[in-house]
């Protein structure tokens, strides 16, 4: 058995407490004050500040690198992919290389690349591991689409032999006539067809449809496109056009993963109305905070660079956390193992220094997974 002694606990879902946490099959067993501790290996965490692994609610970690030859991020032959399944793709030597969890982040859910109007299918892994099916948290836990500018540029401007989808209209009539074929589908008629037997999960809302969009204009359409497939759960990624007022995201029927801000090049930080979109945040509204968007390959630490920008724009500490922490987790249907500290769910915990939501000093000192230090590195062999 493991104990955190004597931290600051930041549980992921606004509660700080001083006190212990025992970890025990890589589990947490326990949490509260003076845990008995003679025969566990202790961290005194006197003085630290104690977290919930951050979780990346996208991005193609491990199925990139290391090197140009490990690029498995999507199927550039026809934008409709739907029945790709991610999982097939990654490589734990990828992920451990890059090495994210040295910024906080424990879990990530890896889907593929936006170049496609139907991508394939998003998991959900821990950052550190010697195969992808023991690092494998849950499969299967979206379908991804894309309706921005990333598919028109894959497709249209292809030298030579441009292809559609040339235009936004293009890539709606896709989307739509592939959801009507998957509605139509009989497998005892028509036939084995991968890709409609996987969207017929979405259909039914057994699978989410998580689409990329980044305009206002991209959204509404994304909603009204949706209208007659009333089974469809949608979670918008990207959407950095969010209009605050939309009655969808007023009442949070549909969750939000916001994209990338810190990239230099985009004109995110123009067009989100971050004064409009806190509020909805701070109310408990399922929004969370992350690196998505057109490019999915961010650095290491852009995850919690991501969510100091909200804070500094005027979002609480304690809620910035749950931004990347316990809503990705929720939104992603793996809050019952990750995104918070409670008794009963993987030991996914970070210790730094101090409060990296409130000091730019704030080191990390310790990064469980599962219980295990990735920071030991015998704790998981690789080449890397």
């Amino acid at each position: 058995m493991l104990v955190i002694k004597d931290g600051c606990v930041h549980n992921g879902r606004g509660k700080v407490e001083r006190v212990d946490i025992a970890i025990d099959g890589g589990k947490i067993v326990q949490i509260g004050s003076n845990i008995p501790s003679a025969d566990a290996d202790i961290i005194n965490a006197a003085g630290l500040d104690v977290f919930p692994g951050f979780v990346d609610a996208q991005n193609a970690w491990g199925i990139i690198g290391p090197g140009w030859s490990g690029d498995d991020r999507s199927e550039d032959y026809d934008p409709l992919t739907p029945e790709m399944n991610v999982v097939y793709a990654f490589d734990q030597d990828g992920m451990n290389f890059q090495r994210v969890y040295t910024y906080g982040v424990t879990s990530a859910c890896v889907a593929p690349s936006p170049k496609n109007v139907l991508r394939g299918q998003a998991a959900v892994f821990k950052t550190r591991g010697r195969s992808p099916y023991e690092m494998l948290v849950k499969e299967g836990v979206a379908m991804t689409a894309s309706v921005t500018k990333a598919v028109k540029d894959n497709y249209g401007k292809r030298s030579g032999s441009p292809m559609a989808p040339m235009t936004r209209m293009g890539i709606f009539s896709l989307l739509t006539g592939k959801l009507e074929k998957a509605k139509r589908y009989d497998q005892a008629k028509d036939g084995y067809d991968a890709g409609c037997i996987a969207l017929k999960k979405v259909l039914s809302g057994e699978m989410p449809l998580f689409v990329n969009c980044a305009t206002r204009a991209e959204i509404n359409s994304v909603f009204n496109a949706l209208k007659p497939y009333d089974g469809i759960r949608i979670v918008l990624t990207g959407a950095f056009g969010l209009d605050a007022d939309m009655p969808q995201i007023k009442d949070g029927s549909i969750p939000v993963i916001m994209g990338d801000h810190t990239e230099a090049y985009n004109n995110a930080n123009y067009v989100t109305e971050f004064d409009r979109i806190i509020p909805l945040m701070e109310a408990g509204l399922p929004i969370a905070i992350s690196c998505c968007g057109d490019d999915t390959a961010s650095g290491r630490e852009s995850l919690l660079w991501n969510a100091l920008l909200w804070r500094r724009r005027g979002l609480s500490a304690e809620k910035a956390l749950e931004c990347i922490s316990y809503i990705p987790a929720k939104i992603l249907g793996v809050e019952d193992r990750i995104g918070s500290i409670e008794q009963g769910k993987d030991a996914d915990i970070t210790i730094w220094s101090k409060n990296p939501f409130e000091s730019y000093e704030a080191r990390i000192i310790h990064a469980l997974i599962s219980g295990k230090d990735a920071f030991r590195k015998e704790e998981t062999p690789s080449c890397w």
